[in-house]
């Protein structure tokens, strides 16, 4: 390239090691695993122009899926994280904070439908203490505390990351035929990836839940609300059905959808039923407050006096299979086995709910009644919206703040950020 100068910088610098830096390579060992990958992204590469196109790239188009981007994010993990800087630390804590917080305003009704059943739900409870609202309250106090608070965070993401990358921890998910699993477990045998990989690692006693049914409020600078209530079936006697399933629809597309979007002027209403016991209904974009709520309480009455034609049935039946057959990219049709492996979901499970919503009839949605009536006697509700009209009403709830305090909170015993 004549006359082409450009001011490249020194050769020692911007490489994968530093100058100083001494490697050393036993055989098999983790990171001569990830060694293998040098970073020419034939992975991407089709085998027409002489790579070997990684399956998992083929299928998601995504970056990050690539062997490559999995070997580099490895790698980083291993050598290159850091945790006594505590400056890149609070630069990664303010980044996931403003994030969270426009994820909050956003999809308020997520956040809101989380954060009702938290107090009823372990799954739920664990969901909004890993990216709902607990966990921007915890980003909000280490944001607010001092360095020793992050020094000790450091610590305890260093042990975090000890009792995490361990061989009892790794869960290997594949999409694809069975012989590429047996492909997949001998390659992970002859590059010793899983003998590198610490056995198992110190495990501390699980916390206990404590349900703890809460009426929140969150108020923002919004024009309209989020305005979610929630409760579990489960404690209360009943079991999931297929029948749910149906009555989700009805719920959606005409008692709610009537009363909160049309009546309402709410752009959106949601209602959810979970196999754990979770039930849940919310509100998006909403102009209403208590008014919505109210609505949630007729329920179970709409539910006990339902009746319908056949045709009428019969469309609710037909959306309710739609959402158990829609069309699925193989990406999508591998995370919900995964999910299904997590849940402990079977397909004699899920075989017999399909056969409950197929053969749903409407005295079937009417025996729901006493189901709804008991989880929505819980009581567990949450809103998140316009502060005028949150403080309005503030003797409905238990309690209500802001949702971005901006204040730092009471610092516990230890000096440091409860979590």
């Amino acid at each position: 390239n004549m006359h082409k100068i450009v001011d490249a910088p020194p050769m020692d610098q911007g490489l994968r090691y530093d100058v100083d830096q001494t490697y050393l390579c036993p055989d098999h060992d983790l990171m001569c695993s990830i060694e293998q990958c040098n970073g020419a992204g034939d992975c991407r590469k089709s085998n027409a122009i002489g790579g070997t196109l990684c399956p998992a790239y083929k299928v998601s188009g995504d970056e990050l899926q690539s062997t490559r981007a999995r070997a580099n994010i490895l790698r980083e993990l291993l050598t290159e994280t850091r945790f006594e800087d505590t400056n890149r630390l609070s630069e990664v804590l303010s980044e996931v904070r403003a994030g969270l917080k426009d994820r909050l305003t956003q999809a308020g009704h997520t956040a809101a439908a989380a954060r009702a059943a938290a107090g009823l739900l372990e799954s739920a409870a664990f969901t909004d203490a890993t990216r709902g609202i607990a966990y921007f309250r915890l980003l909000e106090r280490y944001a607010a505390a001092g360095p020793e608070a992050l020094t000790a965070l450091a610590g305890k993401l260093r042990d975090l990351s000890r009792r995490l990358f361990t061989a009892d921890n790794l869960v290997i998910h594949l999409t694809g035929s069975s012989e590429e699993m047996d492909a997949l477990r001998g390659a992970l045998e002859e590059t010793g990836f899983l003998s590198a990989l610490p056995a198992t690692g110190e495990r501390p006693e699980a916390a206990a839940f404590e349900p703890d049914i809460r009426r929140e409020a969150f108020a923002t600078a919004s024009r309209v609300n989020y305005v979610a209530r929630a409760g579990s079936y489960v404690p209360h006697g009943y079991a999931y059905t297929g029948a749910l399933r149906v009555l989700k629809v009805l719920l959606s597309y005409d008692y709610l959808w009537n009363r909160i979007r049309v009546l309402g002027g709410a752009y959106g209403c949601m209602a959810s039923f979970g196999r754990g016991g979770s039930c849940t209904f919310v509100s998006y974009r909403d102009p209403k407050l208590l008014e919505t709520d109210a609505v949630y309480d007729g329920i179970p009455a709409y539910a006990e006096s339902y009746t319908a034609g056949e045709r009428e049935m019969t469309k609710a039946v037909i959306g309710a299979v739609s959402e158990l057959d829609s069309p699925l990219t193989p990406q999508n049709r591998g995370l919900r086995g995964l999910s299904a492996w997590y849940s402990h979901v079977t397909d004699e499970m899920l075989k017999k709910e399909r056969e409950q919503v197929l053969t749903c009839t409407q005295e079937e949605i009417r025996a729901l009644a006493p189901l709804l009536r008991a989880a929505l006697s819980d009581g567990a509700r949450c809103a998140i919206g316009n502060e005028e009209q949150i403080r309005k009403n503030a003797e409905f709830f238990t309690s209500v703040e802001p949702l971005a305090s901006g204040e730092a909170a009471e610092a516990e015993d230890d000096g440091y950020p409860e979590d």
